[in-house]
């Protein structure tokens, strides 16, 4: 039983490591090097982006293997120093690509650094009536570390299309939704006032966590949807402590909503910036066995991976305990997959430079499947809690 209690945080960690390295390690092409390229000390800059990758290794680890803190301490930074070096090695087989020893510095602290920040929360979170708020397997808290992920890729890639802020008021808002839904059924026995108040600044905390790389890309703009996304969480717990969900399920209420929402936001991601005509329809399919490189569109395919990984996760929380056949249930989900990924499609044929890149389909689909089989993992972990 304790191992299938730790596959769900097993299988997050997991999930991590697989953005880290298709972040890290795209177009893919190894090849072996004429010579090793080395360099001791990289940029500033590039040290904290480093340590802002690995800090999500850090805290998700510490949330899979909960043990003493010492112990805690020691296995993530050997873990977060083994795979920093690995994804260094990997860069030395990638053309025009070096590895840097302030890299895998920098990763480490980043790992103990996430560590630090779980065990701090954690400790303030048992002080409310709050303490199952990190836990995987409670409704709706799945998405908001999924909906983390994606805040982050979104920020990141700010300096590349920095048009693409404009995207971030569609998380804030997707993020208000299901924060202020959680918090309204997880703290039922804080005073109303007071739940308001640790709302409110609770999600200011997670969304300006999250949105960090876009803090520093554009601190006022994105000063300003922080805040937003705080006040409509609060005003989402409002609604709903007035009026309160009739069915034991209280999640469906959240997820059904909020599914329009990321639906919106993975097509105009997908065709942003947008220059589309209506007189010229053509469509051209490419398959490429690796895309064009650039930070825009690595962190851009990326972030879709992991929308569609959020997708395939919010349609299986919102029909996974219906009554049907499993058969009948994996044709539902698969369904939702074909259906997104024929509309995506034809509408390139309206877009002026887009075209279709068979291995783009071939991502987004790893990403959806991905969130199904992580919403498996969170099932099996009820399973055996109950």
């Amino acid at each position: 039983m304790l191992n299938r209690k730790r596959s769900i945080g097993d299988g997050m960690l997991l999930y991590a490591v697989l953005l880290i390295l298709l972040l890290t390690l795209m177009p893919y092409q190894f090849v072996w090097p004429d010579q090793i390229q080395w360099m001791l000390i990289d940029t500033v800059s590039d040290v904290i982006k480093n340590l802002f990758l690995f800090l999500p290794i850090g805290f998700l680890y510490a949330l899979a293997h909960p043990q003493s803190a010492n112990t805690l301490y020691l296995k993530a930074l050997l873990f977060g120093f083994l795979l920093s070096c690995s994804v260094e090695l990997l860069q030395l087989l990638l053309h025009n690509r070096y590895s840097t020893g302030s890299d895998v510095i920098s990763n480490t602290l980043g790992s103990l650094i996430g560590v630090f920040a779980y065990q701090k929360l954690q400790k303030q979170l048992k002080t409310d009536d709050l303490s199952r708020l990190m836990a995987l397997e409670y409704p709706l808290m799945f998405d908001i570390y999924l909906l983390t992920f994606l805040i982050w890729l979104n920020g990141s890639n700010l300096s590349e299309e920095p048009s693409r802020l404009a995207l971030l008021p569609l998380l804030a808002l997707l993020g208000a939704r299901i924060f202020g839904s959680l918090l309204a059924y997880q703290a039922t026995h804080t005073h109303r006032a007071q739940l308001r108040q640790k709302t409110f600044f609770i999600t200011l905390l997670w969304f300006a966590i999250a949105a960090v790389p876009a803090l520093f890309q554009n601190p006022y703009w994105t000063s300003m949807v922080i805040l937003a996304v705080a006040f409509l969480a609060t005003q989402q717990l409002h609604r709903l402590q007035l009026k309160p969900a009739p069915e034991r399920r209280f999640e469906i209420r959240t997820l059904k909503p909020a599914l329009p929402i990321l639906l919106l936001y993975l097509l105009l991601l997908t065709f942003w910036p947008l220059h589309f005509s209506s007189q010229d329809w053509h469509l051209q399919l490419v398959w490429a066995e690796t895309l064009p490189f650039s930070d825009g569109i690595q962190f851009r395919i990326i972030e879709l991976f992991v929308g569609f990984s959020l997708l395939g996760f919010l349609i299986s929380e919102c029909h996974g305990r219906q009554s049907i056949s499993a058969l009948q249930r994996v044709l539902y989900q698969l369904s939702y997959l074909l259906l997104s990924l024929l509309t995506l499609t034809l509408l390139h044929g309206f877009h002026l430079t887009k075209t279709v890149q068979g291995v783009e389909l071939l991502i987004f689909s790893g990403g959806y499947l991905s969130g199904l089989m992580l919403y498996q993992l969170q099932q099996q972990r009820i399973k055996a809690a109950l």
